[in-house]
């Protein structure tokens, strides 16, 4: 009915037990051949339920709750006593349905504290979510100006780079010009020269880069795959910005009299 990903139907009549997240199963050690609920755990599983089997791990808080705090879930069918928590499908929610389920969770917050200070712990799964993420987007967005600073240093640097590389390159640009170089082939040459160091730069940066995001995202409970497109585009904009800095300082130091260049020297 929740559409959870089934991973392993263990065939308990009616489907009624527990059924383990992947999470769980792999922190309470489940026997796949012979499903049994763990010792360890709390006190209000009572020795009859039964494992009717595992699902996928699903969406409960926001990504930037780490492994760590999450070791899965458990999810319930049928009715057991004293069970923690209760999920519902809905099959609508507006301001009549939200009333009563806010008065229930005043009523659960009111029998299990005395006060309503667990009441907004109940509520739409992707209202909660969304709610959490707040502190985390404004974390994101101070995060992503920080990143489009570093980035437009990181370009002006690629400029100032490729402009001290033209000037350490004016002098045998103008002795080549001499002995019969022309604009195009100076430039051929710089640009060629300059966007091979480029390149080896972009080898090794890139699988450093890929291993420090792996590393980073796995401490997330949820995380994204297939990213490696974001390091392509981002080699490709540094080996154009490269091109267009070293070729336009190339052709202005080519297109300089070599007498006047030498004559610096």
């Amino acid at each position: 009915m929740f559409h959870f990903g089934i991973v392993r139907d263990f065939q308990v009549p009616g489907g009624i037990g527990v059924w383990l997240t992947e999470s769980a199963a792999r922190v309470f050690e489940l026997d796949y051949d012979n499903p049994t609920m763990p010792r360890n755990l709390p006190k209000y599983w009572s020795n009859d339920v039964q494992v009717a089997g595992v699902i996928n791990d699903y969406a409960v808080a926001d990504p930037s709750k780490v492994a760590g705090n999450q070791v899965g879930l458990i999810l319930v069918a049928g009715r057991y006593s004293n069970q923690p928590s209760v999920i519902l499908k809905l099959n609508r929610f507006d301001a009549e349905v939200r009333a009563d389920l806010q008065k229930v969770a005043e009523e659960v917050s009111l029998q299990q504290t005395g006060d309503y200070s667990i009441a907004d712990m109940f509520g739409y799964v992707p209202e909660l979510i969304e709610r959490d993420m707040i502190a985390t987007r404004n974390f994101v967005s101070l995060i992503e100006l920080f990143m489009l600073l570093a980035t437009l240093i990181s370009l002006l640097g690629l400029v100032a780079m490729s402009a001290y590389y033209v000037g350490l390159q004016t002098r045998n640009i103008a002795v080549r010009k001499v002995f019969g170089g022309t604009v195009a082939t100076e430039a051929h040459r710089a640009v060629r020269e300059y966007m091979v160091l480029v390149g080896i730069a972009i080898l090794i940066g890139i699988p450093i880069a890929i291993v420090l995001a792996q590393r980073y995202l796995m401490q997330f409970y949820y995380r994204i795959d297939g990213y490696g497109w974001v390091f392509a585009v981002a080699a490709v904009i540094a080996l154009a910005i490269s091109f267009l800095a070293v070729l336009s300082q190339t052709l202005k130091a080519a297109k300089a009299n070599p007498a006047v260049e030498l004559k610096k020297e």
